[in-house]
């Protein structure tokens, strides 16, 4: 009920949240709110692979920052003549299992960001190329490999230019975009596909950094809609 929320908090009127496990233990709970239609199955696993990756990427700095430390631990025991060997290789062995943790979850998020069933890109907005995208995005583009697609052009897979234009300017305004529904060309094929895709901007490196999805199917279903159906985030939301 509305007694659950403090005074002037923004009225909830349908949510759905996804947990995130390591193993069997729940690590993370996210939850979202007020999507304009109901939550279906498809918005759940999408949700739970984002997230799985943020965990993931977590883990990694996690493990970045032990690996840190621990080397600066080991270069301090170097500086010890009374260490003994024992404790040397002792910390030989700690170094060892922290390279192969870390090793391991780059290898699951590779893993994770290559194979997902979203299409997940970085795209320059001053060259108009593809700087980073996993494979299911380059099958969505028509491209026969992200070897292909990196350094390619995007500029001929939007049906309309003008379209590409419009979203760099919410981009640099706002500094990201969501649930942008746009048509897209498949270059190999020449079909024209719906494309729903969110994206932030990276000032720094001026790219876009985003997942899109093919929704041909689905606006297929529900008829002709609206060219284009946009909610802009703000810069804070980065």
């Amino acid at each position: 009920g509305s007694d659950l929320f403090p005074p002037g908090h923004v009225p909830i009127t349908r949510f759905t949240s996804v947990p995130v496990f390591e193993g069997e233990q729940v690590v993370m709970i996210c939850t979202v709110a007020n999507k304009e239609t109901g939550y279906t199955a498809g918005d759940v696993d999408n949700l739970t692979l984002l997230m799985q990756g943020v965990w993931l990427h977590r883990r990694k700095h996690l493990a970045d920052e032990a690996l840190r430390e621990k080397t600066t631990d080991l270069e301090a025991a170097y500086e010890e003549i009374t260490a003994s060997d024992e404790e040397l290789a002792a910390n030989y062995e700690e170094l060892n299992r922290n390279q192969q943790a870390l090793a391991e979850s780059e290898r699951k998020y590779r893993n994770l960001y290559l194979y997902a069933q979203v299409g997940l890109f970085e795209t320059s907005l001053k060259n108009a190329t593809v700087v980073a995208c996993n494979e299911r995005y380059a099958t969505l583009a028509g491209f026969s490999s992200i070897e292909e697609a990196i350094g390619s052009d995007i500029l001929h897979l939007y049906a309309n230019p003008d379209d590409r234009k419009e979203v760099s300017r919410i981009l640099r305004e706002t500094g990201s975009i969501r649930d942008h529904v746009v048509r897209f060309r498949n270059q190999k094929t020449g079909k024209i596909f719906w494309g729903q895709f969110s994206a932030r901007y990276n000032s720094l490196r001026d790219v876009a950094e985003g997942s899109i999805i093919d929704i041909t199917a689905e606006r297929g279903r529900r008829g002709a809609p609206r060219e284009r159906e946009t909610v802009a985030g703000s810069p804070g939301t980065r």
